[in-house]
């Protein structure tokens, strides 16, 4: 990210100097002027684009792993039926399918036929998934494996207890996203009463003459960037809210950070 920042703002930088300092260019009939501060927030857009698609990536893989966990789980336990050692078990369940757990559970396999421990394996294992369910579910089949007795059927409970907390990982989602929703609702609103503003009141504003006094009203163009960076900010953070709401945590809000602040600079620049 720090690179693509950097990339980005000297392109900024090249470009504003070719140009003087601004760039004009007409857009549905209307004269636009792309000055130095709009060059900052649209590196600032563009900068965004890669740590939110890997973070996007990162996101759906971890997503697809807890998805396909209690699946791997019920075929260890029914391989471990059939009287195979739950090494072995899990050998034969690394066959199949289980989308991005695959590669991680065939590296686990090709460890314990080079007789690593279990407990290396299975603890390499968790730290590749890196999702907080996988490294429950491995400490609970470690747990299971030192104590003994029966192994199929602790695993059995491990894969019901992991889908129990699928069934209610999956119930949140549906739930808080109509929250979700509200931060896209509520900055939709925000734009539209800035933009009323902005083209009913303030033109209006501008224009009266107050007998007696002096006044002297800020130029339209000054309050539409006063606008325009408030509605940076807020898009901004906005999206970390709802990202930290959805998924716990705010670096998945990037994607809807950069969405809300290009919604604010394609308004701003091209309909104010």
């Amino acid at each position: 990210m720090t690179i693509l920042t950097v990339v980005c703002f000297s392109t900024i930088a090249v470009v504003f100097i070719l140009t003087g300092g601004e760039v004009v260019f007409t857009f549905l009939g209307r004269v636009t002027i792309i000055s130095w501060d709009d060059f900052i927030i649209f590196g600032l857009i563009i900068s965004l684009v890669a740590p939110s698609v890997m973070y996007s990536l990162e996101r759906r893989r971890k997503v697809s792993i807890d998805d396909n966990l209690p699946n791997l789980l019920r075929n260890i336990s029914e391989a471990g039926r059939t009287g195979m050692t739950l090494i072995r078990a899990i050998e034969v369940s690394a066959e199949q399918d289980y989308g991005p757990l695959t590669k991680e559970i065939r590296k686990m396999a090709v460890q314990l036929s080079w007789k690593v421990s279990l407990e290396k394996a299975i603890e390499s294992f968790a730290d590749r998934c890196d999702t907080i369910l996988t490294k429950r579910t491995s400490l609970l089949i470690l747990e299971a494996s030192k104590t003994g007795g029966d192994i199929q059927e602790s695993i059995e409970a491990v894969s019901s207890h992991v889908q129990s907390l699928q069934d209610l990982e999956k119930r949140r989602m549906s739930e808080i996203k109509p929250y979700t929703l509200m931060i896209y609702i509520s900055f939709s609103v925000f734009l539209v009463t800035v933009f009323i503003l902005v083209t009913q009141f303030f033109v209006t504003f501008s224009q009266i003459n107050i007998t007696g006094f002096v006044v002297t009203p800020m130029p339209i163009e000054d309050l539409t960037k006063i606008f325009h960076y408030t509605t940076i900010v807020e898009g901004f953070y906005g999206g970390l809210t709802a990202g930290k709401m959805s998924t716990g945590s705010m670096k998945y809000g990037l994607k809807h950070s950069m969405a809300l602040m290009a919604i604010s600079f394609i308004v701003f620049n091209f309909f104010l």
